[in-house]
């Protein structure tokens, strides 16, 4: 069982061409009550979207990278986490941002 309330996490970006980008996202996995949020019975998933309305700025490879920032080098409970892309609800053309002129 998983000792917390929430996860820490450190997401790396590395683009096709420019500098790495980094951020820090914490996953709350359950309430105040210890009640786990998402779905599952003995195993638990959960989402928590990264960006909204993210374009990727050049053609190519990205690299994406997580690392757990809890204090404790071992987590307990947690198994696996795992990135997915899922596309826009807008309809900006590649390598656009939705507001910006052609």
């Amino acid at each position: 069982m998983y000792p917390y309330q929430n996860l820490w996490v450190f997401c790396c970006e590395e683009l096709p061409i420019g500098p790495l980008k980094r951020d820090t996202i914490e996953c709350m996995l359950a309430d105040e009550f210890g009640k786990w949020y998402g779905h599952g019975i003995s195993l638990f998933q959960s989402s928590f979207p990264i960006r909204s309305a993210y374009y990727f700025p050049v053609k190519g490879q990205y690299t994406f990278s997580f690392r757990q920032g809890m204090r404790n080098d071992q987590l307990p409970g947690i198994q696996e986490i795992g990135l997915r892309v899922l596309p826009s609800s807008t309809n900006a053309p590649s390598g656009k941002r939705p507001n910006e002129e052609k």
